[in-house]
């Protein structure tokens, strides 16, 4: 090495880099224009010879090994940047030419990711995560994670041997935003990313903003442009003009198939309510691969639209420190893509219990009083109110629905004196309903003051009577099961509890449970007479509330 090079190297800082502890890497990688010329670096562990080839020239200038660990530097002549390309060669002597990744600054902006810390990011799905794109005429994908309190971050995957020393992302000053663009990467790449804790030990993560994952493994998958064309432009119109509270709703739950469309359009149901189809509450923007993907479920929602059936999405979250702004912003972005970017007519929370209450599932002394030393989770009860009114705020009239069950005040309230959602499974209800049906008929005479108890607290909350599958879990998943009696008696309990539901003011759910062992369809069809009455008669929903 010669002296000029030796002179220019930063040794302390390669030794950051090349034991990959560092948050700013391109302060060395990358092109710089120094006193002495235009400066490049690289670090290549599985290069064995490094050139640089300066576009729309022919001279190719070697590079000079000046670590043994793999780190590569070169100084052109003339004090300019310079536009380059790599050619590298590894031990079984292939050559590859690609561009350099800390050629490229990093592009969030920083008015982005303040808004990003300050919990008020609605669309940060759009950028943190992967995403394909064209920067300087140069095509690959741009990688951005939020994550606080580690010494690196870096993207691994096939493209560099799952090597976290390879592509060290670069974290955005006054932020725990890590961002890199990968020249080269395009989508149906796999991917995660190497975390260095502060202990210095290292894990894979898969990316919480990966728009997809793989089958196996929990890698994330990078995807390509959004090329989905949606043709519910009538359907999306319609509703908005809609009040839902004065319209019957009649719903169906059931798992993702495509041959629920016909059946849930001859029953008569009004919305489709599918149990949840992201990939898991860690990967909350991710569709589960087990459906097939992103436009796998757009085109079933865009059928059902076209058939006039809305389409009602469960969404689960894990409790996680909703104080953090980042933390919170992540599901409440999460809520208006699957609003905007899926047309999803509803969402259903899910287990609201276990979020709202921070005893859930504690022991004593296991749980933290909030600061009135009370029980309640103050930054749950802020991150609902905060996803209820912006979705009104944007105007996405969607339905926002909760399952709770623990009684807490006015759910359905507005945000001022409640949480702020449009609708509340009546749990009472249910447990009412299947105490009495689960008696002997000769016993259930003196029991019909539990069918009408129900009405004592019936206008305290927007209620959806809900019939749902986990409520059946005792039973094979069958309401059937759950009936005493001989067979026919068991088909008539289901119809007299159905047949009750249906006129029993508050709309609707009913679960692929309740008619699952109907092998005659003899349910099938009671129940598609049902939402038949219910549907053509005014009077069985207008003034539900």
């Amino acid at each position: 090495m010669n002296n000029k090079l030796y002179n220019l190297m930063n040794w302390p800082d390669i030794e950051g880099i090349v034991y990959s502890d560092t948050d700013s890497p391109q302060k060395l990688l990358g092109g710089h224009v120094c006193e002495e010329g235009f400066l490049i670096q690289t670090f290549s562990p599985h290069a064995v010879e490094m050139k640089v080839k300066i576009d729309g020239k022919s001279k190719i200038y070697p590079m000079q090994k000046v670590d043994e660990a793999g780190y590569y530097a070169v100084l052109i002549p003339g004090k300019r940047k310079q536009n380059y390309t790599f050619i590298s060669e590894n031990v079984e002597g292939e050559q590859r030419e690609y561009k350099d990744a800390y050629a490229f600054d990093v592009s969030i902006d920083n008015a982005e990711i303040r808004k990003f810390r300050a919990g008020i990011n609605y669309e940060i799905y759009r950028i943190l995560g992967a995403h394909c794109g064209v920067i300087n005429g140069v095509r690959g994908t741009r990688f951005a994670i939020w994550m606080p309190d580690v010494q690196r971050v870096s993207v691994v995957g096939d493209f560099c041997k799952w090597d976290g020393r390879v592509f060290q992302m670069m974290k955005h000053d006054g932020s725990s935003v890590y961002e890199l663009f990968i020249p080269g990467v395009e989508a149906g790449s796999i991917y995660k990313y190497e975390v260095r804790k502060k202990d210095g030990s290292c894990m894979l993560i898969t990316d919480p903003y990966a728009r997809a994952v793989e089958d196996e493994g929990n890698a994330a998958v990078v995807c390509g442009d959004d090329d989905f064309v949606w043709s519910d432009d009538k359907w999306m119109a319609l509703r908005k003009m809609e009040d839902t509270r004065r319209t019957p709703a009649s719903i169906y739950q059931t798992a993702f198939s495509e041959d629920s469309c016909s059946y849930v359009e001859n029953a008569g149901y009004t919305h489709v309510e599918l149990m949840p189809v992201m990939a898991g509450i860690h990967c909350c923007y991710a569709v589960s691969p087990k459906i097939g993907g992103r436009n796998e479920l757009k085109k079933y929602i865009n059928t059902m639209h076209d058939m006039g059936i809305g389409v009602i999405l469960d969404w689960e979250c894990i409790r996680d420190n909703f104080n953090v702004p980042e933390i919170s912003n992540y599901y409440i972005a999460n809520i208006i893509m699957l609003a905007e970017e899926f047309h999803a007519d509803g969402i259903r929370f899910t287990e609201l219990d276990r979020l709202l209450y921070l005893d859930y599932g504690m022991a004593p002394g296991e749980w933290t009083p909030n600061i009135y030393g009370g029980k309640e989770n103050l930054a749950a009860v802020e991150l609902f109110k905060h996803i209820n009114s912006i979705i009104k705020k944007r105007g996405l009239d969607i339905m926002l629905i909760a399952r709770e069950s623990a009684a807490w005040p006015c759910v359905t309230g507005n945000v001022s004196t409640g949480l702020g959602f449009d609708y509340k499974w009546n749990n009472g209800w249910l447990k009412e309903l299947f105490d009495f049906m689960k008696l002997d008929p000769i016993y259930r005479k003196d029991r019909y003051n539990q069918l009408v108890f129900s009405m004592i607290y019936n206008y305290s909350e927007k209620f959806i009577l809900a019939l749902p599958e986990d409520a059946f879990a005792d039973y094979g998943y069958s309401m059937l099961n759950m009936m005493p009696g001989s067979d026919e008696e068991k088909f008539a309990s289901v119809k007299a509890a159905l047949g009750y539901t249906f006129l029993h003011p508050g709309k609707k759910l009913i679960s692929d449970s309740v008619c699952n062992m109907d092998d005659n369809n003899k349910l099938n069809n009671y129940v598609k007479e049902l939402n038949n009455l219910y549907r053509s008669n005014p009077e069985l929903h207008e003034l539900d509330y």
